[in-house]
């Protein structure tokens, strides 16, 4: 029987962009999150 071992990593933001609709959180394994600015009221109406 063979085993498939993963290796776990910790998810770490290397960067974070906003726009006026829109977060987006690149992290260093390669992936990016988007979400919409609005589930973040705080930051959707906070000034630059």
């Amino acid at each position: 029987m063979n085993t498939l071992e993963t290796e776990i990593q910790e998810a770490c933001a290397q960067a974070a962009h906003v726009d006026e609709n829109l977060l987006a959180v690149e992290l260093t394994d390669g992936r990016t999150i988007l979400t919409p600015l609005a589930r973040f009221p705080r930051l959707m109406y906070g000034t630059p």
